[in-house]
């Protein structure tokens, strides 16, 4: 063998790396979920909130500002530059100089020396492509782990969204019953005096006003609260925010054939699926340890003479660490896969649950809006003729009125609750359902 080939093949198995097959789709995978990360916080493209603004830039205000969600994409990043350095050689060439001493000429006794480092062994391809493998699982249960931040986030915006909208749309019927009972006390007052309505009339009309009143109180206490939460969930003091609460909806096509979604897109169960497979890629790294090291060394001599060594590491010396190591390996994956186990089941229970609560409350609203409400209208404007013609009775009226409200209450609460199990169900199916309109 040449100088020159001895020369070149300790370079070349000191600069060994190994291309992982499927790093170049992560890499550009988590590029495009971390575009909006890329410029400085104040540098980032906002969306304008305005008070009536939509779900939807609530969701892109909370992606850019969240502290939780930029740093898993910061994890996942991070784990994904272990790829290359695990799919690399641990060791490097060194160059140096090596003098017989002999009594003979100088330059014949010494040589010039090109070893791998003495510290670290070169590994075969074989087990570099394991260790790259297992560093590229690694980064991609980071990725799960992203997916999952981000659509936790993206319910719990929607969540805080839907409270203040409930509450804006309880404000507004209480406010229009109000309209209604503050023109009866001063009615049932002027007939009290004509005598053509008794003292419990007025006082009935009084003490429904002044209950209303109460809770308007409460209600309209309690939305900065609920405006709080919104601002603390998308990363923002809001000075003002009327959210539209949005209309009952049917439970989709795609959402009907959820379950076995849930069981391939849940992003809980994506996150289990990445850590079994970056744990069997693991347990494979502990295998390859049964296998020798080596490291090679050659001597290039000035009177041109050149010689090439190698050494092999000795693994059985090292057997029964080698074995716990294996075995240690081996119980990491078995608790991955119960943990992939368990996240299928709360996949599947999440998935049914939520579609459940959607055909629900799709199906009370229907009788509550179609046939109940329908009926208590025409109820109260009855009773209202016959109160203004001076020949009903105010509780009969007063009763109709506030089952009236209290079955649109109802329907604002219907509303607000289906739109929150299908914001869960979209978590639960990573992003497949449609989001509300």
């Amino acid at each position: 063998m040449s100088r020159n080939a001895l020369v070149g093949l300790a370079l070349l198995a000191a600069a060994c790396t190994v291309r992982v097959e499927g790093e170049a789709e992560e890499r550009a995978r988590l590029a495009a979920a971390g575009r909006g990360f890329a410029p400085v916080l104040a540098q980032r493209p906002w969306p304008v909130l305005a008070e009536a603004s939509p779900l939807a830039d609530y969701l892109a205000f909370a992606e850019l500002g969240s502290g939780e969600l930029e740093a898993a994409w910061q994890r996942w990043a991070a784990a994904l530059e272990q790829v290359p350095q695990a799919a690399t050689q641990p060791t490097t060439a060194m160059v140096g100089l090596e003098h017989r001493l002999d009594g003979g000429a100088a330059l014949d006794r010494t040589g010039l020396v090109l070893m791998s480092d003495a510290m670290n062994n070169l590994l075969l391809p074989g087990r570099l492509e394991a260790l790259g493998v297992a560093a590229l699982q690694a980064a991609r249960a980071r990725a799960a782990e992203f997916d999952a931040v981000r659509l936790r986030l993206q319910r719990q915006v929607t969540e805080a969204f839907l409270a203040l909208a409930e509450r804006d749309a309880e404000l507004r019927l209480l406010e229009r019953m109000r309209s209604v009972l503050a023109t009866v006390v001063p009615s049932a007052r002027a007939r009290l005096q004509a005598g053509g309505a008794s003292q419990s009339d007025l006082l009935q009309a009084e003490v429904a006003l002044d209950r209303l009143d109460a809770e308007l109180q409460g209600l309209q206490a309690g939305r900065p609260a609920l405006l709080a939460v919104l601002g603390q969930r998308i990363g923002t003091r809001l000075a003002a925010a009327t959210p539209a609460l949005p209309e009952l909806a049917p439970l989709r096509e795609a959402e009907e054939a959820s379950v076995g979604a849930a069981l391939q897109r849940n992003p809980i169960l994506r996150q289990r699926q990445r850590e079994v497979a970056a744990a069997l890629a693991e347990h494979e790294v502990a295998e390859w340890a049964r296998l020798p090291g080596f490291s090679l060394r050659s001597l290039l001599m000035g009177d041109g003479m050149a010689t090439l060594g190698a050494a092999v590491t000795l693994p059985f010396l090292r057997e029964s660490a080698i074995d716990a190591a294996i075995r240690q390996a081996a119980a990491s994956v078995r608790a991955a896969e119960a943990m992939q186990r368990q996240a299928a089941n709360d996949a599947v229970a999440a998935t049914v649950s939520a579609c459940a609560e959607i055909r629900a409350a799709g199906r009370q609203g229907e009788v509550l809006s179609v046939r109940l409400l329908p009926h208590l209208r025409r109820a109260a404007d009855v009773e209202r003729v016959r109160w203004a013609a001076g020949g009903g009775a105010y509780a009969t009226w007063a009763g109709v009125l506030l089952a009236t409200l209290e079955t649109e209450r109802e329907l604002v609460r219907l509303r607000a609750r289906q739109h929150v199990a299908r914001a869960r169900l979209q978590e639960a199916l990573g992003g497949l359902a449609e989001p509300s309109p």
